[in-house]
């Protein structure tokens, strides 16, 4: 052999960030130091630089394909078709490389894995769940093929456990399953390893690390523990401190933390802390992200607002998932007891802390019934619930082709649960309808105001108002006139905006010309929506308070002749009558001594200074200032 072989990893996505370059950072590092560094007589490892989807031609340009080598792809849902792209970009370049795919979005049953190179050709080995030690041996059996026969494609690599090879007929051949490493910390740190390219990760907005691997709870929705229920296993903490340090050397903003229980173990309160020291001392980073764990109430109440009031974090996500005891036991998942949830929303409300929680459309056992029953608990809790639709991962125990025969559980092309045994497809449009209308009366706070102020003082549930609208447009198919059709235009538009919206993005948004017209309707929306609910429910609202709400809705949503700060006379006192549910922990557990809106005095809403970028276009586009809906000041936390 003449020379070493490259070794290239490719961390490729839309943005750099979202590359999976920690992943192939950890395969390069363990392998270079695997055997003492025996491997590096073989191979020359690259230095990694992450490159986004727009940088594709540059970087196969600036790529020496004279000779062949080994690349390196690690995948999920968000980078797995850029991966292959550049996979046959490769391959046109260089028939004699070995192309290696891993990462979350390879399937590790073997029957699918073997159908998965099947429809994929370019790829030479997939590895099948943890990849360093894989990645390590894969190289030392290829170094011996290389040796003798000058080749590196169709190796035999029998012996080399936990991945899928091909031979030279092209057909696949699946190893046997690998062990979990039981010492993480035999695994270097890629930053502080020097596997990057100088410079590679400087600025970038959100930087990634680890401190745990392994989920102890077996939700089929999820890959992250749910077929084997992992143990946890752990990096050392001094790992991470400096690491730390690296990434403030390199001027990241977001540390984000990939752990899937942050909060589970004791130390994570050192961990913790060690952050805001950090905070405090650098004022750096700008925010710290992770997953919390939802069995560990008091220790996660702790972290979370240690994190809050050191400006790492804005709210706090506990997620549930669904609250319906059938679909939890249909999902193989318990959730953190309602009174624990309930009495770490009283904690985060005394320190002004905003929650969201999770929500997922299209489980098995759900209908439009639990669905709406849920959101109705988030809004009820005033816990903003972020709802996606179920993702049937490969890897899940919901993707075993036994357990979606069991629920009858139906999936689009883009691998998205579309019915079920409890749910039909139809059902699941009207779910999502509901899902859009939530996300634009609630989060975006078009009828946030006037939905709280029916339910608390008329007795109208809010997700039941929604849903007889819902009804209502679907029943007014014409809506040609009629007393409510621009409500029902407004009602008619968000569910438009679910055939081309992506399925991930939680807001409703408008071009230019649509903001216009949504800016007109507006006065006319609100009084429809009052008539609505009356006629509908029986119910009298009173014109001063209508008036009220008008002008507190106007002023959070209506984005025209606008100047800030400003200051908007009422005829009652609105934000004092808001400002009474912000430490209640239920929107069903009204106190003693609780004020009807009537029975205030005349006041003001006050509008702080605040940055708007897109006067029409009604969704938010700064991380670092509030754009939409506006800021009314003493309600931020409602």
């Amino acid at each position: 052999m003449i020379g070493k072989v490259p070794v290239i990893a490719v961390p490729v996505a839309i943005e750099p960030e979202r590359s999976g370059y920690y992943a192939l950072g950890l395969l390069v590092a363990y392998a270079k130091i695997y055997h003492q560094g025996a491997l590096c007589d073989d191979f020359c490892f690259k230095p990694i630089r992450p490159f986004s989807e727009r940088d594709i031609d540059d970087w196969l340009s600036s790529v020496d394909f004279s000779r062949p080598s080994v690349y390196l792809f690690s995948v999920f849902v968000w980078n797995h078709a850029i991966s292959l792209a550049v996979a046959q970009g490769i391959r046109r370049r260089s028939p004699d490389s070995l192309i290696v795919f891993g990462g979350a979005n390879i399937p590790r049953r073997p029957s699918e894995a073997i159908a998965f190179m099947n429809a994929h050709q370019v790829i030479d080995v997939l590895g099948l769940g943890e990849g360093e030690e894989t990645v390590a041996e894969m190289l030392q059996a290829l170094a011996v093929a290389y040796k003798a026969f000058g080749k590196l494609r169709f190796a035999d690599l029998s012996e080399v456990k936990g991945l899928v090879y091909r031979k030279p007929d092209m057909h696949s051949v699946v190893t046997p399953s690998r062990e979990r490493i039981a010492d993480l910390d035999a695994i270097p740190s890629p930053y502080l390893s020097g596997v990057y390219q100088q410079g590679a990760l400087d600025d970038f907005y959100m930087i990634y690390t680890e401190m745990t691997r392994g989920c102890p709870f077996g939700c089929t929705f999820c890959d992250w523990g749910g077929q084997i229920l992992s143990k946890v296993r752990k990096f050392g903490i001094e790992r991470f401190k400096k690491e730390f340090e690296w990434f403030f050397q390199a001027r990241a903003g977001i540390v984000g933390l990939c752990d899937a229980n942050f909060g589970m173990l004791k130390r994570d309160v050192d961990i913790a802390d060690h952050v805001v020291d950090f905070k405090k001392r650098h004022g750096w980073p700008r925010a710290f992200v992770s997953s919390m764990a939802k069995n560990s109430a008091d220790r996660v109440a702790d972290i979370s607002v240690k994190l809050v009031q050191a400006g790492l974090q804005t709210r706090l996500a506990i997620s549930l998932q669904t609250t319906n005891e059938q679909v939890l036991e249909n999902i193989a998942r318990e959730n953190i007891k309602l009174s624990d949830y309930e009495r770490l929303l009283a904690v985060y409300r005394s320190h002004d802390i905003p929650m969201l929680t999770e929500l997922l459309l299209g489980l098995p056992g759900q209908t439009y019934q639990t669905f709406s029953e849920d959101v109705q608990k988030s809004f009820d809790w005033r816990v903003l619930a972020c709802i996606y639709p179920v993702m049937v991962m490969s890897n899940a125990p919901m993707g075993d082709p036994q357990y979606r025969e069991k629920y009858q559980i139906e999936v689009d092309d883009d691998g998205y649960a579309i019915s079920a045994a409890s749910f039909s497809r139809q059902d699941r449009d009207r779910m999502l309808w509901l899902r859009m209308l939530y996300v634009a009366f609630v989060q975006q706070h078009f009828a946030k105001y006037a939905l709280i102020f029916l339910q608390v003082e008329k007795g109208v549930l809010a997700v039941d108002l929604m849903s007889s609208l819902i009804r209502q447009t679907e029943s007014d198919v014409a809506n040609a006139s009629g007393v409510y059709k621009d409500l029902l235009w407004f009602v008619r538009f968000i569910k438009g905006a679910l055939s081309d919206y992506s399925k991930d993005w939680l807001m409703v948004s408008w071009n230019h010309e649509e903001g216009v017209a949504l800016n007109d309707k507006l006065v006319d929306i609100y009084q429809q929506l009052f008539a609505f609910a009356e006629e509908c429910y029986g119910i009298s609202v009173t014109r001063a308070e209508k008036d009220a709400l008008l002008v507190l809705q106007l002023a959070a949503c209506n984005m025209k002749g606008r100047g800030f700060p400003e200051n908007i006379p009422v005829s009652l006192d609105i934000v004092a009558y808001f400002k009474q549910f912000l430490g209640l922990v239920s929107l069903k557990n009204i106190p003693q001594g609780f004020r009807p809106l009537a029975d205030f005095p005349s006041g003001e809403i006050l509008l702080p200074d605040q940055l708007v970028r897109k006067r029409m276009g009604f969704h938010q586009t700064s991380t670092d200032k509030a754009e939409f809906p506006f800021r009314i000041q003493g309600l931020e936390s409602l």
